[in-house]
């Protein structure tokens, strides 16, 4: 069985977090969600301050772990820079055509380590390409999907 990874991005630091775990309140509905930082210390922070992102359980060429957001480069196509996404209950690696802002859903079984494609970077800590991938100039946006 996977281990679910989870990172966040703290709105108002502009902050990636690793996310080690979370509480929820059942009296007020509040969820603590627990980050910890470079230095390894553990911050609190509230549900509302933060966006949840989940990986898929890939890791890309490089070992490095895949989270929905990130943007990868695909080797085996073009070398197309793609969003990791979230959509139809499932992880894609999408790209979107700057044309209509369609996504792709590209064809592609990345389950696993996946040999071909490459993390550049996320929407978050790239304005430019949340922009670009959502055609909203503001990061501080509400979620539109689970994590």
């Amino acid at each position: 069985m996977n281990t679910l990874l989870y990172r966040a991005w703290h709105k108002e630091q502009r902050k990636m977090y690793r996310v080690i775990g979370w509480m929820e309140d059942a009296d007020s509905q509040n969820t603590t969600i627990y980050c910890r930082d470079e230095e390894l210390i553990i911050h609190p922070y509230m549900r509302s301050e933060v966006i949840l992102m989940q990986s898929p359980g890939w890791t890309d060429k490089n070992g490095k772990t895949i989270y929905r957001n990130d943007i990868v480069r695909l080797f085996d196509w073009e070398e197309a820079l793609c969003q990791v996404m979230w959509v139809d209950d499932g992880f894609w690696i999408v790209q979107v055509h700057s044309e209509d802002n369609s996504p792709e859903h590209l064809p592609h079984d990345h389950r696993g380590h996946a040999e071909n494609v490459e993390v550049v970077g996320n929407i978050f800590t790239h304005p430019e390409w949340y922009t670009y991938w959502t055609g909203i100039d503001e990061i501080d946006r509400p979620e539109r999907s689970r994590p």
